[in-house]
């Protein structure tokens, strides 16, 4: 299930590292 419709790979980028930020390194 690929559905990259308007989150380009920088705002993913963003997402996942605030997240590991969040769950704690």
């Amino acid at each position: 299930m690929r559905r990259r419709s308007h989150i380009p790979s920088g705002y993913y980028l963003v997402i996942l590292y605030s997240f590991r930020n969040l769950c704690g390194d």
